[in-house]
């Protein structure tokens, strides 16, 4: 099975609270992901493990993740800038992929982030970093479903933090805000109904869209062909730095 496929598969998992099973998975695709040089991917088994481990309370996983995926992303941004030339002959994405692929994972950097404050019982941290994501910038139509389903889950969490620390009468506004986006019926699809389909030359992009079960707001990975690499030495060779035999540390 091909890996955005399996990496498909594992969000399935997750979703149907099979946390361990879809952890196991991702992990097992990161050496098939480093030899094909797939930072895409790469970024996708960050994204999800961060929020199964978010799930399960494993908050330095949680935050392990976020800076994996910020690591990277701070590469192609330089390269995007124009500060880093010698990256020009090692990436095979287009400006354009790789803008969509920083802003994609940009935000679910910040979800990530939004969520672990909202864990840690910091909710002015989760009230500043979910108002980063609610502000990011909406420069890709594809990615703006995806955006709003992060925005959902976001507020689902930092309002569950703040009644569990009896601030309820804080949680109302972002409980209306969540409640009403899902009963909004422009937010659903049937739930085993496909997303779009991704072309050879398009960029990791989400996946079937469903009206969230808020056991998780995740993407597929969708793969495209064409995608740079985000060179060994500073992000796959950098992990390891912080992993044992490649995997992320668990609680």
């Amino acid at each position: 099975m091909a890996i955005p496929d399996e990496l498909e598969r594992a969000r399935r998992l997750a979703d149907a609270a099979d946390e361990d099973a879809a952890k196991e998975l991702l992990l097992s695709l990161m050496p098939q992901i480093e030899q094909a040089d797939r930072d895409d991917l790469l970024l996708e088994v960050f994204a999800q493990l961060g929020e199964i481990y978010l799930v399960r309370g494993a908050n330095d996983g949680v935050l392990e993740c976020i800076q994996r995926i910020r690591d990277c992303l701070a590469i192609y941004s330089a390269f995007l800038a124009g500060t880093m030339p010698e990256a020009a002959s090692q990436v095979r994405m287009s400006d354009t992929e790789v803008a969509q692929m920083i802003s994609r994972y940009s935000r679910r950097a910040q979800f990530l982030q939004t969520g672990l404050a909202a864990a840690q019982g910091d909710h002015e941290g989760a009230e500043t970093a979910l108002a980063g994501l609610a502000g990011a910038a909406e420069d890709f139509p594809d990615l703006a479903d995806e955006h709003a389903n992060l925005l959902s889950y976001a507020r689902i969490l930092c309002a569950t933090a703040l009644c569990d620390d009896d601030l309820h009468v804080r949680s109302l506004p972002l409980w209306e805000r969540a409640l009403g986006f899902l009963d909004d019926p422009s937010c659903s699809t049937t739930s085993g109904s496909p997303g779009p389909r991704h072309t050879a030359d398009s960029v990791s992009r989400p996946g079937g869209w469903r009206k969230p079960n808020l056991a998780a707001a995740r993407g597929s990975s969708g793969a495209g062909e064409r995608v740079g690499t985000c060179f060994r030495q500073n992000t796959i060779g950098a992990r390891r730095g912080g992993l044992v035999s490649g995997r992320p540390r668990d609680d």
